[in-house]
């Protein structure tokens, strides 16, 4: 009687603690979260503070165009043909613009009797 009188005792004891319900590693597992939330909690500040700055250095990178000059770097003929193709429509529009202001220029000016003498009409 003795002996069964001390395992429900036992019982109502580890029922009133709920150990036969959470394991042990249950229980380390969640004293770990706890000092996990207690770290992040102390180091929050400084986490924002490291993020802000992460976020400050993709900015300065994305607006100063690295990846850009590496893919020029990687590709030298691709540069090479980029500026010589850009070099050419400049030159083709600039030559329009000229074209455009002496013919401008020649309706203004065709009244003048001195213009008369160069042979502009």
């Amino acid at each position: 009687m003795i002996n069964q009188t001390q395992t429900i005792e036992d019982a109502l004891e580890k029922l009133s603690s709920k150990q036969h319900v959470v394991s042990n590693a249950a229980v380390q597992a969640n004293k770990d979260r706890q000092s996990r939330i207690s770290t992040a909690e102390r180091l929050g500040p400084q986490l924002d503070a490291f993020n802000h700055s992460v976020d400050l250095l993709v900015h300065l990178f994305r607006a100063s165009h690295l990846d850009e000059m590496a893919q020029f770097i990687a590709h030298p003929a691709r540069v090479l043909v980029l500026n010589f193709l850009i070099g050419i429509v400049r030159g083709i529009g600039f030559l329009a613009g000229v074209i455009l202001l002496l013919f401008f220029l020649q309706g203004l000016f065709s009244d003048m009797p001195f213009l008369g003498l160069l042979g502009i009409k």
